[in-house]
């Protein structure tokens, strides 16, 4: 026992002089009200009614000179950034004319601000401020000088609008017996909102095993809107204790877990590439030349909506600001496509950090070059032999890409959706730019779609039918609650615990992507060959077919007005699941709104140009063939 006294001595000492970080992981609502509110809001309108009337959006940090218990309460509480904001940064709008009239100096207003607001934080909370970042702006600042890209976008639109209704006037009145101007129809307004609103069985019969497809794709899309309305009440909700909770709730669980859904997508991606390429083959032949003219053909294909969305937002989306939020909102959008548009268009933007521009639309960028290898392998598997080996291959080099990855940059095994990180939209957040948003990251689920095209292609081409017993159907129907089980895993991430060792990451982040994609197949599979008619049905549900033609257009232009509606808010928005629903339903149908001209006047019209440019030039060659 005296020899123990000296080490324990030792320890207590230890312990006496060590400083020891404590995590607080719940708050009663009398401690957290505590706490200054992380946004906050003085009344816009109001403020600004003389020219010199200043408003200011400021980001700010508490500090204390001395031991503070309440500052020491707010950084042990906001340790745990999965699940907690950090209450030691704050986001205030302030009308500085009114509430800093002892401290205007429009000289020094960084200095200024920090007086102002250190006058009401001494008094109300014993701390003091230090401002980071600020913006101000007056009723002057509403004016906007119309500048070269402006007009030039302006002329882009309005020669699309004149060759729609010089389309749409000459498909009125044409004559049979006249030569038809073929590239003048495709602007046709009537044919196209035909193409968009009919379905003809008859042309589609050799597909018609995929018609599910159309239900997964719009099931898919409201979940991305679902997920994507967070962003509001993240970035300026004002009851964030709820918002905090929330994180327990079962419908906080599928926001927060629900990002590994985008799989599906890469999944489909993949299956129609190999499918669609053995159909070609039936009557064609593919070889290394057609690698460029099937990536230029898919650049054709989905690019002119996403460039005239882009142009919008890097010119005349400017003349709807300022708000007190638009400074992070609406002016992001519009100085990234100012100033990055080009990435976009390249389909590289996806590997750019804070890439602000369609931020969205990373997805875009992963399954370009995502197409790019599968067009490849594409190329190289005409050889039957070569499928097996080589998709496992490439299988489990990206798996092991994803290990290594987040192995080296010491990363999450998912996105985790921490408010700190969604209020920012991801601005600095290392999993989101690296291995969630990256093409490599994404190999697996796209390669997993690959194996199941060329296997149903070759099932339906063989006329193999799978046997529908009972005990298959039960076996098929508990696939959807292992999805969604192995969807759900994610959370574990998120409880009030310490950081998961780097190999428990590395192992969850490798599997993850590959076995829920593998689910996802099977469900797939056993929809295309009829094993139960439950989901079956409500997937190839006729209504879902004008929605999924909409799609492409609705996802590219929903993330533009959610950010609109967060820039243009005068007020705080209150957290509550009856809001977030109904913002998703809002968002969802306006979407829909938008998306309804840029498919009649931008989409379909633009398609089919490249459709008649590449069959004119396939007879020209034809011709000059048998000549």
């Amino acid at each position: 026992m005296l020899n123990m006294c000296p080490k324990i001595c030792l320890l207590t000492i230890a312990m006496l002089v060590t400083e020891i970080k404590g995590v607080i992981y719940f708050l009663n609502d009398t401690e957290y009200n505590r706490m200054p509110p992380v946004y906050k809001l003085d009344d816009y309108k109001t403020c600004l009614e003389k020219p010199t009337d200043v408003y200011c959006n400021v980001d700010f940090n508490l500090i204390s000179d001395t031991e503070n218990e309440l500052l020491t309460m707010i950084h042990e509480y906001s340790e745990h950034t999965c699940t907690h904001y950090n209450h030691s940064q704050l986001n205030h709008g302030i009308c500085y004319t009114q509430r800093c009239q002892n401290y205007i100096d429009h000289t020094k207003m960084k200095t200024s601000i920090e007086k102002c607001l250190n006058d009401t934080f001494m008094k109300e909370y014993g701390l003091s401020t230090q401002v980071t970042r600020f913006n101000c702006h007056s009723l002057s600042d509403t004016k906007r000088e119309l500048d070269k890209s402006d007009i030039a976008v302006a002329i882009l639109l309005l020669t699309i609008v004149l060759l729609n209704v010089a389309g749409t006037i000459y498909d009125y009145n044409r004559k049979e017996n006249i030569k038809e101007k073929k590239y003048l129809l495709c602007f046709s307004i009537a044919r196209n909102w035909k193409k968009l609103t009919s379905y003809d069985s008859n042309a589609e019969s050799q597909i018609e095993y995929l018609k599910g497809l159309n239900g997964i794709r719009c099931i898919i899309l409201v979940g991305v809107i679902m997920v994507h309305v967070t962003w509001p009440n993240m970035r300026a909700g004002e009851n964030l204790h709820v918002l905090e909770l929330s994180f327990y709730n079962v419908r906080q669980n599928i926001m927060m877990t629900g990002s590994l859904g985008i799989q599906i997508n890469f999944l489909i991606s993949g299956f129609l590439l190999a499918h669609n390429t053995e159909m070609y083959m039936e009557n064609n032949s593919i070889n290394w030349y057609s690698i460029p003219k099937s990536i230029i053909s898919r650049f054709f294909r989905i690019t002119p909506v996403y460039a005239v969305v882009i142009a919008v937002s890097a010119t005349w989306i400017k003349y709807l600001g300022p708000g007190p939020l638009w400074q992070d909102t609406g002016n992001v959008l519009y100085s990234h496509c100012r100033s990055g548009w080009w990435r976009n268009l390249l389909y590289i933007n996806n590997y750019k950090y804070n890439s602000q521009c369609l931020l969205h639309c990373w997805y875009l960028g992963a399954d370009m070059q995502l197409y790019c290898l599968g067009i490849i392998l594409c190329v190289i598997l005409k050889k039957k032999s070569l499928r097996k080996p080589v998709l496992a291959g490439v299988l489990l080099l990206g798996i092991a890409a994803i290990a290594i990855h987040t192995y080296v940059r010491d990363l999450d095994p998912i996105l985790i959706l921490s408010p700190g990180e969604v209020k920012t939209l991801f601005w600095t957040a290392p999993t989101f730019n690296e291995t969630y948003k990256m093409g490599h990251a994404n190999i697996p689920s796209f390669i997993i779609g690959m194996m199941l095209g060329y296997y149903v292609y070759e099932k339906q081409k063989t006329g193999l039918q799978v046997p529908k017993s009972r005990g298959l159907r039960y076996i098929y129907w508990a696939l959807v609650p292992l999805a969604m089980a192995v969807m759900f895993s994610g959370e574990l991430f998120y409880r009030d615990a310490p950081r998961d060792p780097l190999s428990v990451r590395v192992a969850y982040a490798a599997l993850i992507k590959p076995i829920f994609s593998s689910l996802i197949a099977m469900l797939l599979l056993g929809m295309i060959f009829k094993i139960e008619n439950v989901f079956r049905r409500v997937l190839e549900w006729d209504m879902w077919i004008i929605p999924s033609r909409l799609s492409y257009s609705v996802y590219i232009n929903h993330m533009v007005l959610i950010r609109l509606y967060i820039g243009l808010s005068h007020s705080l928005f209150s957290v509550s699941d009856t809001n977030m629903n109904l913002l998703t339903v809002c968002v969802t149908l306006f979407s829909l709104i938008v998306a309804v001209p840029l498919c009649l006047l931008i989409e379909i019209p633009f398609l089919q140009v490249f459709k008649c440019y590449v069959i004119g030039n396939n007879k020209k060659k034809e011709i000059e063939k048998s000549l």
